[in-house]
């Protein structure tokens, strides 16, 4: 079967397709026949080695995190899917492998696809349905507070966004000019535009802030939050 590979780590984002074996499912594993897979930040940290102190990857390496598809055979102990079942599903960042005709996924790994989801729909959700739930999961928001998500349009924002509104925060995103429209339409109450910011208006706005931007804009959200702790007593296990 085809699958898209790197045989080392590029700068460049070099990579190659190869034929490579079709794998065998173990008794809790789902063989997953691809229709879409999803492309996300993760795969540029891991295809330049940015992120080689945390998930260590043998090459060749077939890239992809997230996959949309239909199962074509089930391992001997699984109960939640039957062969035919559109599914989608994300295995550990340190077991990339979705950018492949046929994938093997552990059952625990994998849900099924709501109706209201095509398959091309679907492989853009798992990893950021996850970094949402563990975003808010962290904060505990209240009804009522406020929230910002820097980039709020992009893929992770269009699931976190729907989701702080539906518990009830009232949700400022920033984006491309382009893209108010398409924040109207999650709920976002205002709209920040990337080429005419105007952060000083939220100085100590927000009760929450989640950053997408990176390490550039810390600082500057950092004084958009009426107020922030770093507990130094906390111990870590």
């Amino acid at each position: 079967m085809r699958a898209v590979q790197i045989s080392q780590y590029s700068q460049n984002l070099e990579v190659s397709f190869a034929d490579i074996p079709q794998p065998d499912v173990t008794e809790y594993q789902v063989l997953v026949r691809g229709e879409y897979a999803g492309v996300d930040p993760h795969l540029v940290l891991a295809t330049t080695g940015k992120v080689k102190i945390f998930d260590h990857y043998d090459f060749p390496m077939t890239l992809g995190n997230e996959i949309s598809g239909i199962v074509v055979a089930v391992g001997e102990k699984i109960t939640k899917f039957n062969i035919g079942d559109r599914v989608y599903a994300m295995p550990p960042l340190g077991q990339m492998g979705t950018f492949a005709e046929y994938v093997a996924i552990d059952e625990k790994y994998a849900a099924k696809v709501p109706i209201s989801l095509s398959f091309e729909e679907a492989a853009s959700v798992p990893l950021s349905w996850i970094t949402t739930l563990q975003a808010f999961s962290l904060l505990q928001p209240k009804m009522g507070k406020k929230i910002f998500i820097s980039g709020g349009t992009g893929g992770f924002g269009q699931i976190a966004v729907p989701y702080a509104v539906r518990l009830g925060l009232e949700v400022i995103v920033s984006g491309a000019p382009g893209d108010k429209e398409l924040a109207k339409q999650m709920g976002v109450q205002t709209f920040i535009d990337y080429e005419k910011p105007n952060y000083s208006t939220y100085t100590r706005y927000f009760d929450y802030v989640i950053d997408t931007r990176g390490v550039s804009d810390l600082t500057r959200q950092f004084k958009m939050l009426k107020k922030w702790t770093l507990n130094l007593s906390k111990r870590w296990p």
